[in-house]
């Protein structure tokens, strides 16, 4: 399970949202621009042998999971070393 906080601001005021939770299994969460559009990513990562990628809207919501196929040791690497 992933949960989503997004932080807005008005006023010099920070106030959070309510977390949106997504589900996904994996232990290893990176978040980054995966596709190049200019919004962030979250991809987790786990024992199972896929990676699984929620794209982001650039407005802190997310589309549900695609799974990629994947080398359990290449993205367990590629994981801790972030």
């Amino acid at each position: 399970m992933v949960s989503v906080v997004v932080r807005v601001t008005s006023s010099g005021t920070i106030s959070f949202q309510s977390p949106v939770d997504y589900s996904v299994e994996g232990g290893y969460v990176i978040t980054a621009d995966l596709d190049g559009d200019g919004k962030i990513d979250i991809a987790v990562s786990g024992q199972t042998g896929f990676v699984r990628v929620l794209y982001g809207h650039g407005d802190g919501t997310f589309d549900a999971a695609v799974s990629y196929h994947r080398e359990p040791p290449v993205m367990r690497d590629y994981f801790s070393g972030c």
